[in-house]
């Protein structure tokens, strides 16, 4: 709102029941600005209120406005200061120009001035004293920020959980905004669903990106950016770049934008981030939110205690002091430092982001240092009292000479011990030179003997170049090289003859079979069984069944079973085809034979050998079912007897034999 520049000056009086209020009013113009002076005092029965302002209007109708304001009732008495315009309020204080800050906030790290650029500096400072009948409360506060200066319309304005991953991919955000993807299979990523006001069917949208690939073999893949289909993909390889994609009016819309990788690597990553989505076809620059930065100190008096509070945003600290105690607390990115002093002694824990403890503890008599994890388990410590120090860790190690008056020992390791005489409970060693060793009873566990002589050993475990051992019993016996004569079972059901060649089975069902995962069993089978009528018999089996068993007796089997006896002779060839031929596979001949139920046949495999092929027997017998078969034999011996009746009368024969086979 514009100054008023219709007066000079004026002045406003009221007075009612509870009290009075007088408000002066000035007004100066020069010919570079105009400015308002404002005065307001208000006596009432709750308390008194003074209130200055002063606000100054420039050419361009920029305003800038200060003011003081100190309210007192029977509570309490409230200052406080306030200025929109930073330079001003700083100066007028003591504290430093608009010039310095930003100097400040350059020399110590927080942004450069090549960053600022697309940047403009706000900065408000706050002081506000509160002072009761029981305390007094300063706080100063300065918010610092950045307004961007440029157009910035970035309609891709998510937050990391908006994210959804395709086909159970999984990715994560680092701090410095990389969105690292995890590949599962092709086309592994994550999607966006867009809001109702991105229309892409209407309206035409560019999106950039900076992406790269993370330890891939391959070089180059392509990332699928688009609002549906068909797809739109761009070219990404090792190195971050940004890209730039005019995104097409799709001929099938979908609900969201697709990031999804081509490549199959699993395990191997990309990454992506800054991602900008904007109207029309031409991108512009990236520009990062930029966060707000809140500097404040704050210190309480009471009659009990004093308390100090200092934060810059990314770290805090705390200071309470009172009559019995110390207290301190730093907290800066995760790590935290606390310290509790008292007048019985002092206590101090540092803290990491990894979850780990250092714990500081000195009191009358005592002194400790605890290193702790984040369940309070200790993992190391040193802790001495008036009569004992304890250290406690995985490994301790003194370095340099150590003279101790009396060592004891639960485990102790020596590089290096000399003992002039020692008395030892229990000797473990690994190796032990010794001229001589006298004892009642000796047990190694390991031990290398140049010769070593005993009528009863029991050895745990024996090396020896060359052993000669008339009796050897063993649960397991391994072996690069096994060289001998006879291998037998412990139960006899085997044997090995080495020296004759042979394999001796003295058990039923004994078989060589190879089992393999996903493929039938493989078998050679010695076995017995029985022939119905003629009794029991040998059985050799060569074959397979898919069912994964050793039995020729169901229709997984297909192989050949040999039965002997003293009057049993048999061999059955099972499989729903066999083959006899001479050459099977290369040049293929020979005879196929069906065996499966209703479709009993008999054809030459080549079909261009059926003219030339002949089945030599005495007789054919032609069955029309079960019990009635036509003999081939007779039926041909009376076609030829009739046709010798005709040759050899030569005119028709009225006495032929009117005898007929059955028809089939």
């Amino acid at each position: 709102m514009a100054i008023a520049t219709n007066y000079v000056a004026k002045s406003i009086y009221d007075e009612n029941v509870r009290g009075t209020t007088l408000k002066l009013n000035e007004i100066k113009s020069t010919a570079d600005n105009t400015k308002q002076n404002l005065a307001t005092y208000q006596n009432t029965v709750d308390g008194k209120l003074e209130e200055l302002t002063s606000s100054t209007q420039t050419l361009d109708g920029e305003i800038n406005t200060a003011s003081a304001k100190i309210t007192q009732n029977a509570q309490e008495i409230s200052k406080r200061l306030t200025s929109t315009q930073v330079d001003k309020a700083i100066t007028d204080k003591g504290y430093q120009t608009k010039s310095d800050v930003d100097n400040n906030i350059t020399g110590r790290g927080y942004i450069t001035s090549s960053a600022l650029q697309p940047y403009a500096l706000s900065t408000t400072v706050q002081n506000l004293v509160q002072e009761t009948a029981g305390s007094f409360e300063r706080q100063i506060t300065e918010t610092r920020g950045l307004i961007p200066t440029e157009v910035n319309q970035n309609l891709f304005d998510v937050v990391f959980s908006d994210l959804r991953a395709t086909g159970g991919t999984s990715f994560v955000q680092s701090d410095d905004g990389w969105i690292e993807v995890t590949i599962k299979n092709r086309w592994s990523g994550f999607y966006w669903l867009y809001s109702d006001n991105i229309k892409p069917s209407e309206k035409q949208y560019v999106l950039s990106y900076e992406a790269y690939l993370v330890d891939t073999v391959a070089n180059t893949a392509y990332l699928e950016t688009d609002f549906g289909s068909p797809d739109q993909s761009t070219r990404i390889n090792k190195t971050p770049k940004r890209y730039t994609v005019v995104l097409n009016r799709p001929a099938n819309i979908y609900s969201y934008i697709n990031f999804v990788c081509n490549s199959s690597e699993t395990g191997k990553k990309f990454r992506i981030r800054n991602i900008k989505l904007e109207e029309g076809i031409v991108a512009t620059p990236y520009i990062a939110p930029f966060p707000t930065t809140v500097l404040f100190n704050a210190v309480k008096d009471t009659v009990d205690a004093h308390k100090r509070l200092i934060g810059n945003g990314d770290s805090i600290s705390q200071a309470i002091q009172s009559a019995k105690k110390f207290e301190l607390s730093i907290s800066s990115g995760g790590d935290i430092y606390q310290a509790i002093e008292t007048a019985k002694g002092l206590v101090t824990e540092v803290s990491g982001t990894n979850g780990l403890k250092t714990q500081v503890s000195q009191l009358a008599g005592s002194y400790a240092v605890k290193n702790l994890n984040s369940s309070g388990d200790i993992l190391s410590q040193a802790n001495l009292s008036s009569d004992l120090f304890l250290l406690e860790a995985t490994k301790i190690r003194l370095k340099g000479k150590t003279l101790a008056d009396e060592i004891q020992a639960i485990d102790g390791k020596f590089g290096t011990l000399f003992v002039a005489d020692g008395t030892f409970a229990k000797l473990n060693a690994t190796v032990i030179g010794s001229q001589a060793i006298t004892a009642d009873k000796l047990k190694v566990d390991q031990a290398f003997f140049d010769k070593l002589m005993a009528n009863d050993a029991y050895l745990r475990q024996l090396f020896a170049k060359s052993a000669f051992i008339t009796q050897v019993q063993a649960v397991t016996l391994s072996a690069s090289k096994i060289s001998g004569g006879l291998m037998r079972a412990t139960n006899r059901a085997m044997e090995v003859n080495l020296n004759a060649g042979q394999i001796l089975y003295y058990t039923d069902q004994a078989a060589l079979k190879r089992v393999l995962n996903g493929y039938p069993t493989q078998f050679v089978k010695f076995a017995t069984g029985t022939v119905t009528g003629k009794g029991n018999a040998g059985v050799t089996v060569i074959g397979s069944n898919r069912w994964n068993s050793e039995s020729s007796n169901d229709g997984g089997f297909v192989g050949i079973r040999a039965w002997n006896s003293s009057n049993i002779d048999q061999i059955d060839v099972v499989g729903d085809t066999v083959r006899l031929a001479s050459s099977a596979f290369e040049a293929a001949d020979g005879w196929n034979i069906n065996t499966l139920p209703g479709k009993l046949d008999i054809d030459a495999f080549n079909a261009d050998h059926r003219a030339s092929s002949k089945i030599k027997v005495g007789d054919l017998w032609l069955w029309k079912n079960a019990t009635t078969y036509s003999s081939m034999r007779d039926t041909i011996n009376l076609i030829i007897d009739n046709l010798q009746l005709l040759h050899n009368n030569k005119s028709t024969e009225r006495g032929y034999s009117y005898t007929l086979p059955a028809k089939v």
